[in-house]
């Protein structure tokens, strides 16, 4: 009888293939910068974002132009927002009451960017 099959990897290139991928890639880096190195500037999303986002469309191969680069802007801002409001639910998720309640100690992952 064989167990689950796991995935060799949890984050693959085909991740960034997405919105929501590269939202959760910028969102586990900056918290990662942000508990590991105590980097917490509040421009860090926006960064991280812009990393991503021009790393994937140079990976595409795609030609540099207006129309582009205004697509690429709007898209480093869409991963940035994204990549906060997933931070921002779980960090209302985490501070209910409920949990402390039942011995939840905040963490700095789970706090506030916009506080």
């Amino acid at each position: 009888m064989s167990g689950p099959i796991l995935p060799e990897q949890f984050v693959t290139i085909e991740t960034l293939a997405t919105a929501s991928g590269c939202g959760l890639v910028v969102y586990i880096i900056v918290n990662g910068l942000r508990t590991f190195v105590g980097l917490s500037a509040r421009w860090l999303f926006l960064a991280v974002s812009a990393i991503v986002v021009a790393s994937v469309y140079l990976a595409s191969g795609q030609p540099v132009t207006v129309l582009a680069v205004i697509i690429l802007i709007a898209n480093i801002f869409l991963v940035a927002f994204g990549a906060l409001g997933l931070q921002e639910g779980t960090v209302r998720g985490v501070n209910r009451s409920e949990g402390e309640q039942h011995g939840f100690r905040r963490r700095p992952w789970f706090s506030s960017w916009l506080s």
